[in-house]
């Protein structure tokens, strides 16, 4: 998208160029100065023209650049959450022992296959007893405030911790005795936004802000695109 702004740029300065030297060439040949005056006039009113339908296609690109960016980002991020509320809805609905060894072996292998989430437990009494990365916990790891509740009791914590044997912070959805971390890089692609391009996505009252991408200290204040939750 960038090169299609660059090529506007070069198009309408060489438009402009053209139409000076076209003019400068026509001036040349005429002989009376009202004549010239009339062509410099007509040449300066095609050059305002040129300019003005060069920065109007500008704007017409900056805005496909933007639309595609802010949809790209929305669709990833519902994708993102569908698959952590799809794996809080296996690991809560098995019929397996709580923490067993073939408990631990689903969620391993539920971890496995979900590309955005890099680990999945289980939690009783607001307290982490084993997840798919590190096992059967010793003493278990209890749980902070959490910072959102959403429909149907999911509860949400972005940036907690000391949350167990996770060294990093960590970004953590709980529903009933499920509970999943968001991978580190499932927003690998968004994390540098390109220049000139913020985003934040944020809940449907706008009190909540899920994700923050590039500098978001300028964007205007306006109701969100509506989300899963």
């Amino acid at each position: 998208m960038a090169s299609s702004l660059e090529l506007c740029n070069f198009a309408q300065t060489t438009g402009a160029l053209i139409c000076c030297l076209g003019t400068f060439i026509l001036m040349i040949k005429l002989r009376t100065n009202g004549d010239r005056w009339f062509v410099a006039l007509v040449a300066c009113l095609g050059i305002a023209i040129t300019i003005l339908l060069g920065q109007l296609e500008l704007v017409r690109l900056a805005y496909i650049r933007l639309n595609e960016y802010r949809d790209n980002l929305l669709s990833h991020s519902i994708n993102v959450t569908q698959s952590g509320r799809n794996t809080l809805a296996v690991v809560n609905s098995t019929m397996q022992e709580f923490c067993s060894d073939e408990n631990l072996t689903e969620l391993r292998l539920l971890a496995y296959k979900a590309h955005y989430l890099r680990d999945i437990g289980r939690v009783l009494n607001n307290r982490i007893v084993c997840t798919a990365l590190w096992g059967r916990l010793s003493p278990p790891a209890d749980l902070p405030k959490w910072d959102r509740e959403v429909d149907g009791g999911h509860r949400l914590w972005a940036n907690a911790e000391k949350i167990g044997k996770h060294q990093t912070k960590v970004e953590m959805i709980m529903h009933g005795s499920a509970i999943v971390f968001t991978s580190p890089v499932a927003f690998a692609l968004y994390e540098r936004a390109e220049p000139n391009l913020s985003a934040q996505v944020v809940s449907r009252d706008s009190k909540y802000i899920y994700r923050a991408f590039g500098d978001t200290r300028k964007i205007a204040e306006r109701p969100p695109e509506k989300l899963p939750w």
